[in-house]
C-alpha cells in the first residue's frame, strides 16, 4: 500500500471507527475546539450577565446555570486548542492568542464583558472555516507528508467532532465514509474530496411524514401554516426501509443538515406540537404512533428508525458467578433500607426504555448520583461523582483497551487464515480448552517490548488495516517505547491521561443534565453523552455487582474503595515499582494494591 493512498486509509478508517464502534472510548464525542470555545463563551457570557452567581431568572442567560465550573471549562479549552493540529500548522499566531486569552479565563476576576467580545471575535472566524481548512491540511499531508498519522488522526477526530457539534447525523456522516472507503482504491484523492464535499453544504429544507394516532372527531390543523399538515397516506415513490405505522401523518417541512437530523427535527417537533394540544384535550387519544419518520429524498421516500439501543460491554460470568449475583441482588431488593445500588439499577433499567435522549441522560445521570453521592471525603455530588467515576472506571481501563484492540485485530484478519494463524502463535491462549482465544497479557507484552517485539504485532495487521498498526504503534508509544527504566511513569500518565478525560466528561453530563433542566438542548448535543453515562454506569454497576456478592456493602464505600486502589497503584507506577508494571499486574491492578472485600 503506498504512502498517499495508505494516509488516506488512515483518515478514512479512524473517521467511520469513530462512528461504528460500541466501544465508547474510541467513539467520537461532540467536543471539537471550536464547540469547546463555544461552550465556554456560553459560560463565560452567562458569568457576566448573572454576576458570577446563579440564580433564578425569567431569561436561562441571566441564571448563571454552571458558571462555578467556567475554570473547569476554561482549563479543558485550552488544553484541547494546545493540541489542535489545525491551528498549530495553519493558524499559529491566531492559536497563541487564544490559548492565552482561554487561559486567563481560568480566573474569574478575568472573565470581563471585554474578553468575552475578544474571544467572540477570534472564535467565530475560525469556526466558519474549521472543517474546510481541515480537510485542505488533510490532503495536504496525505499529498505531502504522508506518514503523519498522527496529524491525520487527530485531524479526523476533529472534523467528525465538529461537523456532529454543528447538527450533522452520526449516521449521514458514516454514510458518506462508506463511500469513501469504495472509492480509496480507485484515487484516494479523490475519495477525500468527495467525503469533504459531502460534508461541506448548508441546512436544506426536509419533507418528513410522521404517524399520528387522531380521533375521529379530528382537531383542525391551521390552514395558514405551510410546513404542518395532514396527510392521509405517505406519497406513491420507491421507499427504503422499514414502513412506519399506517396513517394518518402529519407531513413536516423542517431543516436539517441530512435526512437523519430532519426525521428527529421533525419527530421531536410533532411530539411538542400534539403535547400542547393534548394539555387541553385530555383522553382524546392524540400521539405520535411511531418512531420511524418517512423522509422525501430525490425519487424516493427514505424510513428512519429513531429508537435507538444502547450498547452494553459483554461480559461472561459462568453459572455460579450468575447464581451469586441474583442471590445478592435478591437479598437487597428486600431490604427496608434503601440501596444505592439498586435504586440505581432500576433507573437504568427505565433509561433503556426511554426513546429520547434527554430523558435518558436524566435517568442516567440519576444512577450515577444515587450510588456516588454521600460518599465522605466530599463536599457535593458533583465533586464526588467526578472522583469516584473517574478513578474507579480508570482502573480497569488498560484491560478494556487491550480487549478492544484483539477484538479489532480478530475483526480485520477474520478473512485471511494465515494472518489469523501467526496471532495465535504470537499469543494464543497455552490452554488447549480454550484454542483459538488471544491472551491480554501476551499481547500487552508485545506493547511493553521493543521495537522488534512490537514489528510481530503489526505486521499482522499492516497491510489491512493502518489503523490498527497506528494505534499498536500509538500505545507502544504511550507505554515508553519499549525502554524499562521509566515504564512506571509513563504507564502513570497513561492512566491519569484516561481519568482526567473521563472526570470531564462526567461535569460534561452534569452540565448537560443542567441545561435541559433549567436551560434547554438539543438531542443531537447530548446523543454521546447517553452513551459515556451509560458505559460509565455499567461500569459502577459492574464492580459494586461483583464486591456485593458476598458481603452487603454500600456502593459508595465499594467505590470509595476503588478510588484508593487507583491512588495507591499511580504512586507505585510512578515509584516504577517493578511488580506494578508487570503485565499481569497492568491488566489487573487489584492484585496488587488489594481488595475491597
Amino acid at each position: 500500500m503506498v504512502g498517499g493512498r495508505r494516509a488516506a486509509t488512515l483518515f478514512v478508517e479512524r473517521w467511520q471507527e469513530q462512528l461504528r464502534t460500541t466501544f465508547v472510548p474510541r467513539r467520537t464525542r461532540t467536543l471539537s475546539s471550536a464547540a469547546a470555545l463555544e461552550e465556554l463563551l456560553s459560560l463565560a457570557e452567562g458569568y457576566v450577565r448573572s454576576g458570577g452567581s446563579t440564580r433564578p431568572a425569567v431569561d436561562p442567560d441571566e441564571g448563571g446555570h454552571g458558571v462555578h465550573m467556567l475554570s473547569d471549562v476554561a482549563e479543558e479549552t485550552a488544553d484541547l486548542l494546545a493540541h489542535d493540529e489545525l491551528l498549530g500548522a495553519r493558524y499559529p499566531q491566531r492559536k497563541a492568542v487564544l490559548q492565552s486569552l482561554v487561559s486567563r479565563m481560568k480566573a474569574k476576576e478575568h472573565v470581563t464583558q471585554d474578553a468575552v467580545a475578544e474571544l467572540r471575535a477570534l472564535a467565530i472566524p475560525l469556526r466558519s472555516v474549521a472543517v474546510s481548512a481541515s480537510f485542505e491540511r488533510v490532503l495536504r499531508l496525505v499529498e505531502a507528508e504522508p506518514k503523519e498519522h498522527q496529524a491525520l488522526c487527530s485531524l479526523s477526530n476533529a472534523i467528525v467532532s465538529e461537523l456532529r457539534a454543528l447538527g450533522w447525523s452520526d449516521e449521514a456522516l458514516q454514510t458518506a465514509g462508506a463511500a469513501a472507503e469504495l472509492a480509496l482504491p480507485a484515487d484516494h484523492l479523490a475519495a477525500l474530496g468527495g467525503l469533504r464535499d459531502a460534508v461541506i453544504g448548508s441546512i436544506r429544507e426536509f419533507v418528513c411524514y410522521v404517524a399520528v394516532a387522531l380521533p375521529a372527531n379530528r382537531p383542525p390543523f391551521p390552514e395558514d401554516e405551510p410546513t404542518l399538515s395532514v396527510a392521509e397516506e405517505l406519497p406513491r415513490l420507491e421507499r427504503t426501509g422499514r414502513p412506519p405505522k399506517s396513517g394518518p401523518y402529519l407531513r413536516a417541512v423542517v431543516h436539517a443538515f441530512d435526512t437523519h437530523g430532519a426525521a428527529a427535527a421533525a419527530h421531536r417537533r410533532v411530539l411538542s406540537t400534539l403535547g400542547a394540544l393534548t394539555v387541553f384535550l385530555p383522553g382524546s387519544r392524540i400521539e405520535v404512533a411511531s418512531d420511524i419518520v418517512a423522509v422525501e429524498e430525490p425519487s424516493r421516500l427514505r424510513m428512519v428508525e429513531l429508537n435507538e439501543g444502547l450498547v452494553g460491554e459483554r461480559r461472561k460470568p459462568d453459572k455460579n458467578e450468575q447464581a451469586r449475583i441474583l442471590r445478592s441482588a435478591w437479598t437487597a431488593s428486600g431490604s427496608r433500607v434503601a440501596d444505592p445500588l439498586h435504586d440505581a439499577l432500576r433507573l437504568r433499567h427505565r433509561a433503556l426504555q426511554a426513546s429520547d435522549s434527554e430523558s435518558r441522560l436524566l435517568l442516567l445521570w440519576s444512577s450515577i448520583e444515587r450510588m456516588t453521592a454521600g460518599a465522605r471525603g466530599y463536599a457535593g455530588a458533583l465533586s464526588a461523582a467526578r472522583e469516584l467515576v473517574s478513578q474507579s472506571v480508570t482502573l480497569g481501563k488498560l484491560r478494556r483497551e487491550i480487549g478492544d484492540l484483539i477484538a479489532c485485530v480478530q475483526h480485520a484478519i477474520a478473512k485471511h487464515a494465515d494472518l489469523k494463524a501467526r496471532l495465535i502463535a504470537l499469543a494464543g491462549v497455552d490452554d488447549e480448552r480454550r484454542r483459538g482465544e488471544i491472551d491480554r497479557v501476551k499481547i500487552l507484552q508485545q506493547l511493553l517490548g521493543d521495537k522488534e517485539e512490537l514489528r510481530k504485532l503489526t505486521e499482522i495487521v499492516y497491510e489491512v488495516s493502518p489503523l490498527l498498526a497506528y494505534r499498536c504503534h500509538d500505545l507502544w508509544k504511550s507505554f515508553g517505547s519499549g525502554a524499562t527504566t521509566a515504564r512506571g511513569s509513563h504507564m502513570a500518565a497513561y492512566f491519569e491521561r484516561s481519568r482526567a478525560r473521563v472526570a470531564r466528561q462526567v461535569c460534561r453530563i452534569y452540565r448537560a443534565r443542567n441545561r435541559i433542566a433549567h436551560v434547554g438542548a438539543g438531542a443531537e448535543r447530548v446523543r454521546d453523552l447517553v452513551w459515556h453515562a451509560h458505559f460509565y454506569l455499567t461500569q459502577l454497576m459492574a464492580i459494586c455487582v461483583h464486591y456485593t456478592e458476598s458481603r452487603q456493602l454500600p456502593a459508595q464505600e465499594v467505590l470509595s474503595a476503588r478510588t484508593g486502589q487507583y491512588r495507591a497503584f499511580i504512586e507505585l507506577l510512578k515509584s516504577n515499582d517493578p511488580e506494578a508494571t508487570s503485565a499481569e499486574v497492568l491488566l489487573r491492578p487489584v492484585r496488587l494494591v488489594g481488595d475491597p472485600r
